[in-house]
């Protein structure tokens, strides 16, 4: 079964978790747990569909901070938050904690409007954090390519938008580096931005 928070050391009078508390969850010695080990802690957000096909692509799910195991009891261990970038709520899920190394990105020299449109792969930004509307540089977003598609941590990619008038050049509007990578997807941050993107504008690799 998923490993899960089901308490903390205040609950009575906290609803949310952050970075030096204290919680309980929900497996211990019978079920693998010991001391000193590390898990992400996450919380499914909502099934993600894609923004030009509609096709369903898996469920987003919210990296909240991580914590350590302290101690263990038969079917619960304790446990300290480490780190937390957004409230943690009880019933929060954990996964086994893997650092995630900082990628290299060579910096080129940002897209013209002359640039002729390239060959390498495209595709589309579909989820950004938080669900906002409009977002820019520093923005969290993730992407439809991945690693079958020549994508790996640290490669950058054009932002787009098709014009609306046909026949005339494509808007830029920024670029983006790679984080993380999965198969078909990854996490990436747009790192130039010119003018406000929405979820279902455009990428290709630089």
């Amino acid at each position: 079964p998923q490993l899960t928070i089901t308490s903390a050391e205040h609950v009575e009078y906290q609803r949310d978790f952050v970075e030096g508390d204290i919680v309980y969850l929900s497996g211990g010695d019978a079920e693998g747990v010991q001391a000193g080990q590390e898990f992400f802690i996450t919380l499914p957000v909502r099934k993600l569909r894609h923004p030009a096909t509609g096709a369903v692509l898996g469920t987003v799910v919210r990296y909240l901070g991580h914590l350590r195991v302290l101690c263990t009891q038969d079917h619960t261990a304790t446990a300290e938050i480490l780190t937390s970038c957004d409230a943690i709520p009880l019933g929060s899920a954990l996964k086994p904690f893997e650092p995630i190394p900082i990628p290299m990105t060579v910096l080129t020299p940002p897209a013209t409007h002359c640039d002729p449109t390239g060959t390498k792969p495209k595709g589309y930004m579909v989820y950004v954090k938080d669900d906002i509307v409009t977002f820019g540089k520093d923005d969290v977003v993730l992407i439809d390519l991945g690693e079958a598609d020549q994508v790996a941590p640290g490669t950058l990619c054009l932002i787009y938008r098709d014009n609306p008038v046909a026949g005339t050049p494509r808007l830029l509007l920024g670029e983006l580096a790679v984080l993380t990578t999965g198969n078909h997807w990854a996490t990436a941050r747009v790192i130039r931005s010119a003018m406000p993107m929405h979820v279902g504008d455009r990428i290709e690799l630089k």
